[in-house]
């Protein structure tokens, strides 16, 4: 379930990851099955989707419209999302998906590279390694958004876990092989950091962390600029 929130201020991702622990509490649910999102940081063409499509829980009707007015920009950077994706426009592609979630792989990657691995695992505190396991979860569950749904435009099957979305894509060739068993190997951790039916081995996370900002996530976005969508 997406869950789309306007903050008053900028929210660091402890303070996002507490709001997700709080509505998963309160729903019933597991905290896998919750994402929230900031409509400060999502582009035009995302936030004419919302708007379209969410059901609106609580708002102010002129920020509501100050949102409208923002969101009418998306049609225009809709050529500029085709030209970066390097998307053929094929109508079953959301490239409104693709690209939000490149985003999120991008931005939670950065902050890994930037405010983690900037220090050694030792001078890690708690709040840090909260941070390090929501930003790799983030990043994971980003990445397997994009094969999921390129999964269901190919009509490459029905599967029953995260780690199969890559496999189906490498299977059709659609996706390096390699890349594909990291993808999987990451859907994994995923699952792990999700569900929390394994403690996590810090030591093993931080190196998992820096493999997967350093080298996996350049060769995943490189794949997404120049997949082929027919």
């Amino acid at each position: 379930m997406d869950v789309v929130i306007k903050f008053s201020s900028r929210k660091s991702l402890l303070d996002v990851a507490g709001l997700v622990s709080l509505i998963a509490r309160e729903l019933g649910v597991g905290e896998g099955f919750i994402d929230v999102i900031d409509l400060s940081e999502v582009k035009p063409l995302l936030l004419l989707k919302i708007l379209r499509e969410g059901i609106v829980l609580k708002g102010d009707s002129r920020e509501l419209e100050k949102l409208r007015e923002e969101a009418s920009k998306g049609i225009d950077q809709l050529i500029e999302v085709e030209h970066w994706a390097n998307l053929d426009p094929e109508p079953k592609v959301d490239k409104a998906i693709v690209a939000s979630r490149v985003e999120e792989v991008r931005r939670n990657s950065d902050f890994v590279k930037n405010e983690i691995l900037a220090k050694n695992v030792n001078e890690l505190s708690y709040k840090d390694v909260l941070a390090l396991e929501r930003a790799v979860y983030r990043i994971a569950e980003a990445m397997l958004d994009i094969c999921r749904h390129l999964t269901a435009v190919y009509s490459l099957g029905i599967v029953e876990s995260c780690e199969e979305y890559p496999e189906r894509l490498a299977q059709a060739g659609k996706m390096p092989r390699e890349l594909a068993e990291e993808l999987a190997e990451i859907a994994g951790l995923r699952n792990i950091l999700a569900h929390r039916y394994l403690e996590v081995d810090l030591n093993k996370l931080y190196e998992v962390a820096q493999e997967i900002a350093t080298r996996i996530v350049p060769k995943f976005i490189q794949w997404v600029k120049g997949m082929n969508t027919k």
